[in-house]
């Protein structure tokens, strides 16, 4: 499938399809759109998807993907959405991401991983959706993050986040939609 040359969007949203992504992906250079989306997929992610260079929707969500996010993603500078919501992801956020200048949602929750967000994020200038709530990830926000002038809802519930509020999350004029903060933060 993945070597149909003209493939540009392969959409599977709601399936009851498993098996896992194969290395053959990264084969499908005019892909633009990765939907695949609530289904029971599993397995690791192929550092092959780096290879995608015209990418711009990769939506994972909603599967049991496991294993870390490749830090290959910070090669798809077109890419405008990540959806890895309700998987078994683990490792680190990669700080690759935050060379992604057209990025503007990345969803993260309900996973497994642990460490804290990368200041490198402080440059993902398009970002309007950021939800990390559940996955894991912790530690002190970045002071990076009030750079993120487009962003519009910011979501780390459940996160295990320490140290003060930020005076700088004051910057946020487009911060309209949501701020959610649990109670599991500590400040």
């Amino acid at each position: 499938m993945f070597t149909m040359p003209k493939l540009r969007e392969l959409r599977l949203y709601a399936n009851r399809m498993t098996g896992s992504i194969p290395t053959e992906v990264g084969l499908a250079s005019k892909l633009e759109a990765l939907l695949l989306e609530t289904n029971f997929f599993t397995g690791s992610l192929p550092s092959e998807i780096g290879l995608l260079t015209g990418l711009t929707d990769l939506n994972l969500g909603f599967n049991d993907y496991s294993g870390s996010i490749p830090t290959e993603l910070g090669q798809l500078r077109k890419l405008k959405n990540i959806r890895f919501n309700n998987n078994a992801m683990t490792g680190r956020l990669p700080s690759e991401i935050g060379r992604i200048d057209a990025l503007e949602t990345f969803l993260a929750q309900e996973n497994l991983m642990w460490g804290s967000i990368p200041s490198y994020y402080g440059l993902l200038w398009n970002i309007r959706d950021f939800r990390i709530a559940g996955s894991g990830i912790g530690g002190f926000l970045p002071t990076e993050l009030a750079l993120l002038s487009n962003l519009e809802r910011l979501d780390i519930n459940d996160g295990n986040f320490k140290g003060t509020l930020m005076t700088e999350i004051g910057q946020l004029t487009s911060l309209c939609k949501s701020i959610y903060w649990s109670h599991s933060c500590k400040i």
